[in-house]
């Protein structure tokens, strides 16, 4: 008798861990499904990646650069850099300008706010854009902010083509992984 328990025992114990074995996978499945779709959650509607095109923003960020941006950020500062979506065109640029601010840009290339010189950010002197219909003094509507490239030489920005709407921002870049050039 003590045989015959002692292996239905073993074989009891063989089916237990089977079925304890087949619900930790289970348990371990439904916790990485749940991750992934956290992830792809989060990942769609409060934060984006942008992987950054062009030399606009040198030597802040480079060509190249995976970028991490938050997309509920709608209180703007100077000094922000922001994602925007253009005219289907994808840029990446810094906030110079507020609504109700007043840009200028003087004949020895420096970039005034509001009759203050702007030197933040600036890597490069500022130019107005020779193919431009913007008039400077420029007032920033109440809708709108007024963006420019680090590389103000190289940079096509609100010098360019006016202030840009506030809903064409679509979010506050947050963080930079630096993919080249490190």
């Amino acid at each position: 008798m003590s045989a015959d328990l002692k292996k239905d025992n073993e074989i009891l114990d063989k089916k237990i861990k089977k079925v304890i074995t087949f619900k930790s996978f289970k348990l371990l499945l439904l916790k990485i499904i749940l991750i992934v779709c956290l992830f792809f959650l989060i990942s769609t509607y409060l934060f984006g990646f942008y992987r950054m095109k062009g030399v606009s923003m040198t030597p802040s960020l480079n060509d190249g650069d995976l970028l991490l941006y938050y997309k509920y950020g709608k209180e703007y500062k100077s000094g922000d850099v922001v994602y925007v979506e253009k005219d289907k065109e994808k840029i990446v640029l810094r906030v110079i300008g507020k609504p109700g601010d007043v840009i200028d840009i003087s004949e020895d290339g420096y970039l005034y706010v509001n009759n203050h010189v702007d030197n933040n950010y600036v890597f490069f002197e500022t130019l107005k854009a020779d193919d431009s219909d913007i008039e400077f003094p420029y007032k920033v509507k109440e809708d709108e902010l007024f963006l420019a490239g680090d590389n103000r030489l190289e940079a096509t920005d609100s010098r360019d083509f006016g202030g840009v709407k506030i809903k064409d921002v679509k979010g506050i870049v947050i963080s930079v992984l630096r993919t080249r050039r490190v």
